[in-house]
């Protein structure tokens, strides 16, 4: 298999994007919450002067994204419930969030706090990715944050960066 160097609107559409929406459209609130925190981390790779596959960047990066694309409440929750370690770590590693985080579906409870809890809503939470992949978009068409390269397999949907 080829690879081919993509820019960085194709990579967050084709690989940010565009399989979470088809993830969302089947219901897997877990595979989705899974592929949303990765791509926050990656979101924050675009934002940094590094390599996409410098080495311990991870927290760095996911904060970076949180805090730069994101709105306040996701700065506040992360304050409160430390996102980087209870979401993403959690997510990322055992594949469910810690268990003082809280899936739910309705969306006045997203962020908001429950005795210890934090809840947390995956069809919301993926428009508010949405919206953060655009903010980084217009980051890099402004030329805000520099050009990366990206390698992605010509033949396939499966990203090699």
């Amino acid at each position: 298999m080829a690879s081919e160097l993509i820019d960085i609107p194709t990579y967050v559409e084709r690989y940010l994007l565009a399989e979470l929406r088809e993830v969302a459209k089947v219901k897997a609130p877990v595979l989705l919450l899974t592929g949303i925190v990765q791509g926050i981390e990656s979101l924050g790779a675009l934002l940094d002067d590094k390599p996409l596959k410098a080495r311990d960047q991870s927290k760095r990066r996911f904060r970076s994204a949180l805090r730069r694309l994101f709105g306040p409440h996701y700065r506040e929750a992360d304050d409160r419930a430390d996102l980087y370690e209870r979401l993403r770590n959690h997510v990322s590693h055992v594949r469910l969030p810690s268990g003082s985080i809280t899936l739910t579906h309705d969306i006045e409870l997203h962020l908001k706090a429950e005795d210890k809890n934090l809840n947390i809503c995956p069809e919301l939470f993926l428009k508010d990715f949405e919206k953060a992949c655009e903010r980084a978009l217009e980051l890099v068409r402004s030329g805000k944050i520099g050009v990366k390269r990206i390698a992605a397999q010509s033949s396939d949907s499966s990203a090699a960066i």
